[in-house]
């Protein structure tokens, strides 16, 4: 058994046994020293090296643990052992090649025909490709098929998922149609590139048209056509047109935007060639050099009319388009700041309250972290773009971003899992009517007040809605009043517990241990302000509600009373969680009120 050892080839980390690393060695320095003989030699030989690289890597994709030696031989036979290279680089059997009259060609046999042989088993067949898949391989193999690239085939696979999942049925159904196939490595890749040589802007263009072989023009025209609409469409009126290419006109800018941002640009003769659909062997790259020299050599021809005016277009969009983008950017960052001060006060304010918000004391701890990391890592990753632009470092620590990401991704996870468990308390609602006897009934006027209350705080945090008590409880202004028309000639009262809670049990203890007294002294009576939760901890929407049943035709009288006697707190759950505060006819202190016979309530003057 060989031994195995890594090496690093085109910059990929190859594992590989002595032997086969023998033999490639062998064979490297042989192209080296080959290539290296003529101007441009050592482009092919870096390409070359990088084809290779692919190659390994494409075999080691199959389950392989190292490459081994009949690997290497079955790569020197694609790429060409050196009696091929030196016998099809000379210049007779290139010229041979170009005019169509090597043996090679004329008897279909020989290394042209390996060439030219890019379909799938027999001939051009639509088959699935088990070398280069992710789940049954349809994609690539419909892109062999079609000599694309299979990213853009999976691309059009998942948009057209949108269209009620219309994609997933073809791809099942061809999933269980086509035959299988292991398509070799070495047949035809198409890629899609930008294309800088020859680019006004981004070089999408330049790579779009070399990729579908047309003229460049025809595609910045489709484009620029929306701008030349929007202008035209309008001279002669017509509105329609002219609402549909300014409705066209940002969605071909986003999309030309998204194909500069994660297309890479055509740098080497290899990616030249893939984005072209030319197969990479030494014969091609020795006749692509050559091609590539000759037209540098020739003076470029200076810009007609026509292409200034693209330019002027093309960078008169670019400019706008950036600054419409700096300016949401820059929206953006001050948002985030201000949503990261206002957490700081949202915190300062929340934490008084922590005690009856939160049932457990991590929680409020954990919630204020998790959403300061939330809008704080935004800001730094928008930061730390903003200066990789100014600056351009040449290396960058890519395990920072890593980290952030893993970090933000892990406090939204957190924020989102507490607030749903606090959610979750008051998921269920919970309301009882208790029919209460007033003792007396008046014989004036009755007249309704709040209790004495000798005690005077600021309230906790300065809200007047709760306050802390002097064992370090906490009381609440939960008490509301409600005055209604009587069914007969009595007053009644009639007393409303509500509250939420995780469960309806749970719900149901809340309501239950808030303690309510009341007191009346013939026609006044009187409700306590604040309230106790009873032993309860935790605040999850608890109201008491006195109703006043007065009968019609008689007079009632509001004494001193505060204004939470006019409110009902909900907390309602019904399609999310909102807040409702129900307000009762707005009270007035010391104001007299009459039941109409219609029911209807009225101040008296």
């Amino acid at each position: 058994m060989n031994k195995v050892i890594n090496i690093s080839l085109a910059g990929r980390l190859l594992p590989i046994d002595e032997e086969a690393y023998s033999q490639l060695t062998n064979y490297l320095n042989w192209l080296k020293q080959y290539f290296g003989k003529e101007k441009g030699g050592m482009e092919i030989y870096s390409d070359m090296e990088d084809r290779i690289a692919e190659l390994f890597h494409d075999k080691l994709k199959k389950d392989n643990i190292s490459i081994s030696a009949n690997d290497v031989q079955s790569v020197i036979k694609i790429m060409g052992s050196p009696e091929q290279i030196v016998m099809e680089t000379s210049d007779e059997y290139i010229m041979a090649e170009e005019a169509g009259t090597t043996a090679q060609q004329q008897t279909g046999n020989g290394p042209a025909e390996e060439r030219t042989n890019l379909t799938s088993p027999s001939g051009k067949r639509f088959v699935r490709n088990t070398n280069d898949k992710l789940l049954g391989g349809v994609c690539s193999g419909a892109a062999s098929y079609l000599n694309l690239d299979v990213t853009i085939v999976r691309i059009v696979f998942l948009l057209f998922t949108l269209f009620y999942g219309s994609s997933i049925l073809l791809y099942l159904l061809l999933w269980i149609a086509l035959p299988q196939y292991a398509i070799p490595t070495t047949q035809l890749k198409r890629r899609l590139y930008r294309d800088l040589d020859g680019k006004l802007l981004g070089g999408v263009c330049k790579g779009l048209s070399s990729y579908v072989n047309v003229s460049v023009n025809w595609v910045r025209l489709f484009f620029v056509f929306p701008l030349m609409g929007i202008i035209f469409f309008n001279i002669i009126n017509e509105d329609d047109l002219a609402s549909f290419c300014a409705a066209m006109f940002p969605t071909l800018i986003i999309l030309y935007i998204v194909l500069w941002a994660i297309l890479p640009k055509a740098s080497t003769l290899t990616e030249k060639m893939e984005l072209r659909g030319e197969k990479i062997d030494v014969q091609n790259l020795s006749a692509a050099l050559k091609t590539e020299n000759s037209s540098t050599a020739v003076k470029p021809r200076q810009d007609n009319i026509v292409t200034i005016l693209m330019k002027i277009i093309a960078y008169g969009i670019l400019f706008f388009v950036l600054g419409i983008f700096a300016i949401v950017l820059l929206s953006i960052l001050a948002g985030l700041l201000g949503l990261l001060f206002g957490f700081s006060t949202a915190g300062a304010v929340v934490m008084p309250f922590a005690d009856i918000i939160f049932e457990q004391s991590w929680q409020p701890v954990v919630l204020y972290i998790s959403a300061t990391l939330a809008v704080l890592i935004p800001i730094i990753f928008i930061v730390r773009w903003l200066v990789h632009i100014a600056r351009k470092p040449q290396r960058t620590n890519k395990w920072v971003g890593y980290s952030l990401g893993i970090i933000f991704l892990a406090s939204v996870f957190t924020l989102f899992y507490v607030i749903s468990d606090v959610l979750s308390d008051i998921k269920r609602e919970y309301s009882v009517t208790e029919a209460k006897v007033l003792v007396q009934q008046p014989t004036d006027t009755l007249r309704i007040e709040s209790s004495f209350d000798s005690v005077v705080t600021g309230g906790l945090g300065q809200f007047s809605f709760v306050r802390e008590t002097v064992n370090g409880g906490h009381e609440f202004e939960i008490m509301s009043v409600n005055v209604v028309p009587s069914p007969d000639s009595m007053y009644h009262l009639n007393l409303i517990r509500k509250s939420n809670g995780r469960d309806i049990r749970t719900a149901q203890r809340y309501a239950a241990a808030v303690p309510f007294n009341y007191t009346q002294d013939n026609n006044v009576i009187r409700f306590p302000r604040y309230l106790s939760l009873g032993g309860i901890k935790v605040f999850r929407g608890q109201l008491m509600t006195a109703e006043v049943q007065v009968p019609k035709g008689k007079t009632f009288r509001m004494g001193a009373i505060p204004k939470s006697f006019s409110q009902q707190w909900h907390l309602r759950t019904g399609g999310g969680y909102t807040i409702n505060i129900k307000q009762h006819p707005r009270w007035s202190p010391n104001t007299v009120y009459k039941v109409e016979e219609n029911g209807s309530i009225v101040s008296v003057p």
